[in-house]
């Protein structure tokens, strides 16, 4: 027999997992195309860190869509853990790396993931497959 309870849980893990790996890759290239601009340009601390928000929306964008295209039951839920996991892991890499504690603009831009991947999560549903009728 099958354990329908586990594979339920293991979709959804496995949903929130992807998703952040497609958030992660696209913070990266986010990144490297934004240190571009801020390289060829002189610019100010104010633009970068608009910037960095900037990442961090498209990036759980990303996350929250292609984790609801995954799993296609529980959208919100998981939009909502895949953002707030993906910004955990990008918060505690950046602890590790500054050894800096916990600050307002880490939970302000946790937020902003975290709604930011509720609308990609969203927008996958509204943007999926549609039969067209001719």
């Amino acid at each position: 027999m099958k354990n329908y309870m586990n594979e339920g849980n293991s979709k959804f893990l496995r949903s929130i997992i992807l998703g952040m790996c497609f958030g992660f890759v696209s913070m990266v290239i986010l990144t490297l195309f934004f240190s571009f601009i801020v390289a060829s340009a002189s610019t100010s601390w104010k633009v970068i860190n608009t910037f960095s928000v900037v990442i961090i929306g498209v990036s759980a964008l990303v996350c929250g869509f292609s984790s609801a295209k995954i799993n296609k039951e529980k959208i919100l839920l998981v939009g909502t853990a895949s953002g707030a996991a993906l910004y955990f892991l990008i918060g505690v890499i950046a602890i590790i790396i500054t050894k800096d504690a916990f600050s307002s603009t880490f939970l302000i831009r946790m937020l902003i993931a975290v709604v930011a991947s509720v609308i990609g999560s969203i927008l996958s549903v509204f943007l999926g497959k549609k039969n067209k009728y001719i």
